[in-house]
């Protein structure tokens, strides 16, 4: 691929970390400022590129910044920090749907193919000791308080779709796809860059270079089999372990 075609996906990476770092540095205020005007960016781009090959990448680029802006706006302190994954997730979900419809996608395209099933549930099931090293570098508090099954299941499920799901859709499912459409290989390094760049607010550089290796991990998973539901279960496992099922297992 010709330089012209890697630069404006360099920088829209490099801004999307810069944003990222000012989240962390001078608060969500610069931040969210910048992804938003990376969105206009993103989208004037989208309107005159009628003949490159990254136009039907932007419209999955631009879900990146927009989950970012999603975040910040929560805590809402009425509102239980579980239920604001629902309230950035279901936005994502419908968001992902409409840059699926605007492309003209097949669940086929968006790999959301029911293929080698057994393959893809042993992928789901590694997702169970990633989030036990997860929980070894982060130590989070649990999300609910209590491990009664009728507040476990609803919190897992929480998780599993509005996070887990949205999120693997989005960059495994959309933004891989198109990005390794335009540029090849190259495609899963920028996936996994913009997808780890939206875990530098975890200020810890052990857990950021963790999301680096499992972004590179789901992101070839998922160029092998063809498929995003096992690196869903890999990330639902995760997850779930993180912040409800090892906390209470292991202590916080």
């Amino acid at each position: 691929m010709t330089f012209a075609t890697h630069l404006p996906l360099a920088l829209y990476a490099l801004g999307i970390t810069t944003a990222e770092v000012l989240g962390v540095v001078l608060g969500p205020t610069p931040s969210t400022t910048l992804h938003a005007l990376l969105i206009l960016i993103m989208l004037s781009h989208y309107t005159v590129a009628s003949d490159s090959p990254l136009r039907c990448t932007i419209p999955a680029l631009v879900l990146a910044p927009l989950l970012r802006i999603l975040s910040y706006l929560m805590p809402l302190p009425q509102v239980s920090q579980l239920y604001w994954h629902v309230l950035i997730g279901l936005p994502l979900l419908v968001a992902a749907a409409l840059v699926a419809r605007l492309l003209h996608w097949s669940p086929f395209e968006v790999r959301l193919t029911r293929r080698d099933l057994g393959l893809q549930l042993l992928i789901g099931l590694t997702g169970l000791p990633l989030g036990i090293i997860a929980w070894g570098i982060q130590h989070p508090e649990p999300l609910i308080r209590t491990t009664s099954w009728p507040v476990l299941v609803p919190g897992v499920l929480i998780l599993s779709i509005c996070s887990a799901f949205a999120e693997e859709l989005i960059f495994r499912g959309l933004l891989q796809h198109t990005l390794t459409a335009a540029v090849g290989r190259a495609g899963i390094v920028y996936t996994t860059v913009i997808f780890t760049s939206l875990y530098i607010g975890s200020v810890s550089l052990s857990y950021v270079l963790f999301v680096a290796m499992i972004g590179l991990y789901l992101s070839w998973c998922v160029q092998r089999t063809g498929s995003i539901w096992g690196v869903v279960l890999t990330h639902a496992c995760l997850i779930s372990g993180l912040l409800i099922v090892w906390p209470f297992t292991f202590g916080y």
